[in-house]
Protein backbone atom coordinates (compact mmCIF):
# COMPACT_ATOMS: atom_id res chain seq x y z
CA UNK A 1 0.00 0.00 0.00
CA UNK A 2 1.44 3.69 -0.52
CA UNK A 3 2.57 6.28 1.88
CA UNK A 4 -0.28 8.26 2.95
CA UNK A 5 -0.27 11.89 1.90
CA UNK A 6 0.22 13.35 5.17
CA UNK A 7 3.23 10.75 6.33
CA UNK A 8 4.93 11.62 2.55
CA UNK A 9 4.40 15.30 2.96
CA UNK A 10 5.74 15.33 6.89
CA UNK A 11 8.69 13.18 5.82
CA UNK A 12 9.43 15.67 2.79
CA UNK A 13 9.22 18.92 4.78
CA UNK A 14 11.51 17.10 7.50
CA UNK A 15 14.45 16.57 5.70
CA UNK A 16 14.16 20.56 4.59
CA UNK A 17 15.52 21.41 8.21
CA UNK A 18 18.63 22.78 8.23
CA UNK A 19 18.47 23.70 4.94
CA UNK A 20 17.90 27.49 3.91
CA UNK A 21 14.92 29.11 2.32
CA UNK A 22 16.89 29.56 -0.73
CA UNK A 23 16.53 26.09 -0.89
CA UNK A 24 13.21 25.95 -1.07
CA UNK A 25 13.18 28.66 -3.12
CA UNK A 26 14.78 26.94 -6.18
CA UNK A 27 12.60 24.11 -6.19
CA UNK A 28 9.47 25.90 -5.96
CA UNK A 29 9.86 29.79 -6.63
CA UNK A 30 10.32 32.68 -4.68
CA UNK A 31 7.22 32.12 -0.65
CA UNK A 32 3.92 33.78 -1.46
CA UNK A 33 3.96 35.53 1.76
CA UNK A 34 6.57 36.01 4.90
CA UNK A 35 6.15 36.65 8.12
CA UNK A 36 7.97 37.68 11.64
CA UNK A 37 7.11 35.15 14.37
CA UNK A 38 9.84 36.74 17.28
CA UNK A 39 13.13 35.62 17.75
CA UNK A 40 14.77 36.39 15.34
CA UNK A 41 12.06 33.91 13.38
CA UNK A 42 10.63 33.97 10.38
CA UNK A 43 7.94 31.78 8.30
CA UNK A 44 7.58 31.79 4.91
CA UNK A 45 4.68 30.44 2.85
CA UNK A 46 4.28 28.93 -0.20
CA UNK A 47 0.56 28.18 -1.58
CA UNK A 48 -0.02 25.82 -4.22
CA UNK A 49 -3.39 25.48 -6.09
CA UNK A 50 -4.87 23.00 -8.16
CA UNK A 51 -8.33 21.35 -9.25
CA UNK A 52 -9.63 17.86 -8.91
CA UNK A 53 -11.30 16.25 -11.69
CA UNK A 54 -15.28 16.13 -11.68
CA UNK A 55 -17.49 13.10 -11.21
CA UNK A 56 -20.40 11.40 -12.83
CA UNK A 57 -22.03 9.18 -10.20
CA UNK A 58 -25.04 6.85 -10.59
CA UNK A 59 -27.75 7.20 -8.49
CA UNK A 60 -30.72 4.92 -8.09
CA UNK A 61 -30.99 4.69 -12.29
CA UNK A 62 -30.13 8.49 -12.85
CA UNK A 63 -26.77 9.94 -13.19
CA UNK A 64 -25.41 12.65 -11.12
CA UNK A 65 -22.91 15.02 -11.74
CA UNK A 66 -20.52 16.62 -9.39
CA UNK A 67 -17.92 19.44 -11.45
CA UNK A 68 -14.49 19.94 -10.56
CA UNK A 69 -13.55 21.41 -7.06
CA UNK A 70 -10.17 23.47 -6.82
CA UNK A 71 -7.61 22.26 -3.94
CA UNK A 72 -5.08 24.38 -2.08
CA UNK A 73 -2.55 23.43 -0.18
CA UNK A 74 -0.28 26.11 2.08
CA UNK A 75 3.29 25.36 3.53
CA UNK A 76 5.11 27.02 5.88
CA UNK A 77 9.13 26.90 7.09
CA UNK A 78 9.73 28.26 10.70
CA UNK A 79 13.73 30.00 9.69
CA UNK A 80 16.16 31.74 12.05
CA UNK A 81 18.78 33.87 10.96
CA UNK A 82 21.60 36.22 12.79
CA UNK A 83 21.88 38.34 9.68
CA UNK A 84 21.32 41.72 9.36
CA UNK A 85 19.50 42.45 5.97
CA UNK A 86 19.45 38.61 5.58
CA UNK A 87 18.77 37.20 1.99
CA UNK A 88 16.89 34.25 1.48
CA UNK A 89 20.15 31.71 1.60
CA UNK A 90 20.17 33.20 5.21
CA UNK A 91 17.49 31.76 6.65
CA UNK A 92 17.57 28.04 8.13
CA UNK A 93 14.97 26.08 8.37
CA UNK A 94 13.72 25.51 12.25
CA UNK A 95 10.72 24.04 11.73
CA UNK A 96 7.16 23.38 9.13
CA UNK A 97 3.60 22.91 8.81
CA UNK A 98 1.21 22.10 6.37
CA UNK A 99 -2.27 22.66 5.61
CA UNK A 100 -4.68 21.67 3.03
CA UNK A 101 -4.75 19.12 -0.12
CA UNK A 102 -0.86 18.68 -0.19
Amino acid sequence: MGEAQGDRMERLMVADHGKTIADIALRRGPPHTSFAVGNNETAFQWVLTGQAPGMIIPVSGMIVTAPPTSTQCRFTYKAITTAKNAALKDWIITGHSWQGAC
